[in-house]
């Protein structure tokens, strides 16, 4: 059973840092079910905020499951945790409830 038995590893302010940006991809993903229609909220924007949570949920887990499995905290690590960041940051911040309006309209053809 040694082989399994692993010494404790210790968090660094990287990976609090990495925490943080999935704190505000929550935050960003909360407010697509901030609009409500008669007292409720719509179900396709509740679809929406499912999907994007459960994709933010799995990706924290498999970062995180690598960083503590085979993470050396060598400057590989550090540059693809620093490289998922600033992806995660893009994609919190292009999600919006509106995010369909801001896509550019089909040309019509003029029939």
């Amino acid at each position: 059973m040694k082989l399994l038995e692993k010494g404790e590893k210790k968090v660094e302010y990287l990976e609090l840092i990495y925490d943080l940006i999935f704190v505000y991809m929550f935050g960003k993903t909360n407010t697509l079910i901030h609009n409500f229609e008669n007292g409720f909220v719509n179900p396709y924007a509740f679809l929406n905020y499912a999907v994007c949570t459960l994709a933010i949920i799995q990706i924290w887990n498999f970062t995180t499951f690598y960083v503590n499995m085979y993470g050396r905290k060598g400057v590989r690590d550090h540059i693809f945790l620093f490289i998922n960041m600033y992806l995660l940051y893009f994609v919190a911040q292009s999600t919006r409830a509106e995010w369909q309006a801001t896509r550019p309209s089909t040309i019509s053809r003029g029939d």
